[in-house]
């Protein structure tokens, strides 16, 4: 297999993951909060996923707003800590970078 294929392939197993993921959620959010208001479902992939010896990256985003959790960051700070300490006795490393979108306007004031 050349780098390309390699890479390609790579990239093919992470969109399948992330449509694999949105599905799962997708089907379990009926009739639940959305995960930007009750991050329990967004809690239980993580740690799931921290299990994975193939999962070395966890990427957050973080939605600010009125109709989004008054404190998003710190209802998954408990379980990303976990999450690494999981993949840490596994042999394993877990790198977590996050994004945030809001504005200053916004009411979680951060």
């Amino acid at each position: 297999m050349t780098l390309c294929e390699s890479s390609l392939w790579r990239l093919l197993n992470t969109i399948l993951g992330i449509v694999s993921f949105l599905s799962v959620l997708a089907g379990r959010t009926i009739g639940r909060p959305h995960p930007m208001i009750d991050a329990t479902l967004r809690r239980e992939r993580i740690l799931a996923e921290a299990q994975d010896p193939q999962v070395a990256v966890l990427l957050l985003d973080f939605i600010l707003g009125y109709n989004a959790s008054p404190d998003p960051v710190g209802d998954l700070l408990e379980v990303v800590a976990k999450a690494k300490l999981t993949a840490s006795e596994r042999g394993g490393f877990l790198s977590t970078a996050a994004s945030v979108c809001g504005t200053e306007d916004d009411p979680q004031n951060l």
